[in-house]
């Protein structure tokens, strides 16, 4: 995954607010065919901002509780307890801090509130990587001043809409959907089931002796 050429400061000014939410879902999309992303536009009298929202995931993205450890939980303090962080980690919607994903993934650190698997963090990371892209920061922390092209957060699903995902459970499903054969003795109305990969023979036996119907 490489990054677009590197534009001027001037190049992004001149590139319109919708253009460039426009460029960065078409690079997701031909980085990420399989995921989800929906980007927001917004202009107000200051400036403008562009939302991003991964919305589904060809890969697991938050983290199962049993995969925090007790050590990323006790870095917490004693505000959060395992059960707390249980019901965080099981939300449908999250607003991510891009600067942590502007790091390098660290394990035991949250993201905002949530915490991300090591697939998950790349995935956003870039994200973030490409909006940058077309942004630029001018801004003076020291005099309160502040100059981007454009303001820029990034979430998981959005208030309304909740984020979908993916579910290991489900992809085996569809890998294998004919796992099981299951028959009927059209004359007995008695039902057989087999495996496709274990019980060839037995299945060929029961063939030969009576009339079998495969039901969809």
């Amino acid at each position: 995954m490489e990054n677009k050429k590197e534009l001027t400061q001037s190049e992004k000014i001149d590139l319109k607010t919708t253009e460039i939410s426009r460029l960065i879902k078409k690079q997701l999309k031909e980085e990420f065919p399989k995921c989800n992303f929906s980007a927001k536009t917004e202009y107000y009298s200051m400036g403008c901002r562009i939302d991003l929202y991964l919305m589904k995931s060809d890969r697991k993205i938050i983290r199962d509780i049993s995969e925090i450890s007790d050590c990323a939980i006790l870095g917490l303090g004693t505000s959060y307890t395992r059960e707390d962080i249980k019901k965080r980690q099981e939300e449908n919607n999250h607003q991510l801090n891009q600067f942590t994903l502007r790091d390098d993934f660290k394990e035991d650190n949250w993201c905002n509130g949530v915490f991300l698997t090591s697939e998950g963090f790349k995935l956003l990371k870039r994200a973030v990587e490409i909006q940058g892209q077309y942004n630029y920061n001018n801004s003076d922390s020291q005099t309160d001043y502040y100059n981007v092209n454009f303001s820029f957060s990034i979430g998981l699903g959005k208030w309304n809409k909740p984020f979908e995902d993916f579910k290991e459970e489900e992809e085996k499903e569809e890998e294998n959907p004919q796992e099981k054969i299951k028959v009927v003795d059209v004359l007995t109305k008695k039902t057989f089931v087999f495996r496709n990969h274990e019980d060839k023979e037995e299945f060929f036996d029961l063939w030969d002796k009576v009339v079998l119907e495969v039901l969809d």
